[in-house]
């Protein structure tokens, strides 16, 4: 179900087992479902583990009478539910959830921004997160909803979580990986397919931490639409700051074909455009966006206006472009023969020595190099990819 009102796309059953059967060698005794929604992850949990002490916690009033439906046939059960917004900078953990340690946390957050509280400092912080040092505006709901998480497991307790990939792979948050890393062991992480969740293509992904634990790699898996699992790549925990994706550390290992070299290693320059879409337009000078591309991937584009480079970020003859920003951004690859034009910041491009285009060029195309593209690539809808991630790129 997906319930447009609190941005919550709920967990579908499979993916409930899927979580629950991640959390290996573990016996909770007291289990907190933070943000339950359709209780997915309560009714997976109470199959692995009858009998044991539930609470669940949902902001939605209407949630309690079903969660007290789909939880009466569990026998043995302790269940209590509070219906609380545990975003609001007022709610009282302790208070609301009871004072008895909680062995394990289970939650899938909503996917929005919350408005900024200063409150949400003395959480994050609490917690062993990092709070933003400077924050105009809102925060992502999952990071708080991790925050309170932690502070709620008791001490050597495990949390399981589904998370967006902005806390898994973006370069803004590696702040947040570190600090997770540091005080607390992440033992597993799980990338999910996209469109695990119904109405959405955001890349998700099972995470399981244990509050206050440390030592111990990092087991990266991941799952695809059909239920297959992939084999398993373990990494060191100084690694996984970076990125905790599979996709990620799987193609970089895989990585080591004879000739092949990274874009960073070749010396390449690449610059994102610096125009955004609304100075395009009013701009009397050519520019080149994301939807110039042709249908042809890796074809030529005569851009406008012969001779000298414009100004700021530009493009001439030789250069190879790419789209940041896009649906299909590793398929919208060209070459400029001729002219020049302005760049939007939806554009990055490529420059080289003119005897490395074409293997540059052919590398990018190949099924190797569309497959590093897409593995490199991060978001919902539009998908993006950094000028760091596409320096990695080997051709």
């Amino acid at each position: 179900m997906t319930d447009v009102r609190h941005c919550r796309f709920d967990s579908p059953a499979w993916l409930g087992e899927v979580l629950i059967d991640s959390l290996e060698d573990l016996s909770p005794a007291s289990i907190l479902d933070l943000g339950c929604g359709g209780g997915a992850l309560s009714v997976a949990a109470l199959r692995r583990w009858p009998g044991r002490e539930l609470m669940t916690v949902d902001v939605d009033a209407a949630v309690e009478a079903e969660m007290n439906r789909i939880i009466s046939p569990h026998q043995g059960v302790v269940h209590r539910h509070v219906t609380a917004d545990v975003l609001h900078h007022t709610f009282d953990s302790l208070a609301t959830c009871g004072t008895k340690p909680i062995d394990l946390v289970i939650s899938n957050p909503p996917y929005r921004a919350a408005e900024w509280s200063p409150a949400y400092e003395g959480i994050l912080r609490a917690a062993g997160l990092p709070a933003p040092s400077a924050v105009i505006g809102d925060i992502a709901a999952d990071l708080i909803f991790v925050a309170r998480a932690m502070t709620l497991v008791r001490p050597g307790g495990c949390l399981g979580l589904i998370l967006p990939d902005s806390l898994i792979s973006a370069q803004k948050t590696q702040p947040f990986r570190e600090c997770l890393l540091r005080s607390h062991r992440v033992s597993r992480v799980v990338q999910l397919p996209r469109r695990a969740f119904k109405n959405t293509d955001a890349q998700t992904f099972i995470v399981i931490v244990e509050r206050g634990g440390t030592g111990s790699k990092v087991r990266l898996d991941r799952i695809n639409t059909l239920g297959e699992w992939a084999e398993p790549v373990i990494i060191d925990p100084e690694v996984a700051t970076v990125r905790l994706d599979y996709a990620y550390h799987d193609k970089d290992a895989q990585i080591s074909w004879p000739g092949c070299t990274s874009l960073r290693e070749l010396g390449v320059e690449i610059r994102r455009g610096n125009l955004s879409s609304l100075e395009a337009s009013a701009s009397a000078e050519p520019t080149f966006h994301s939807s110039d591309f042709s249908s042809t991937a890796g074809g030529k584009v005569r851009l406008p206006r012969a001779g000298k480079a414009l100004a700021d970020v530009s493009a001439v003859a030789g250069d190879i472009l790419l789209a940041r920003v896009d649906r299909n951004l590793e398929r919208k690859i060209a070459i400029v023969a001729s002219g020049s034009a302005r760049l939007t910041d939806c554009v990055l491009r490529i420059r080289c020595k003119p005897e490395l285009a074409g293997r540059i060029r052919k590398g990018l195309l190949s099924p190797e190099g569309q497959s590093q593209l897409t593995s490199k690539t991060r978001g919902t809808g539009a998908r993006h990819i950094s000028v760091a991630s596409l320096m990695q790129i080997v051709v």
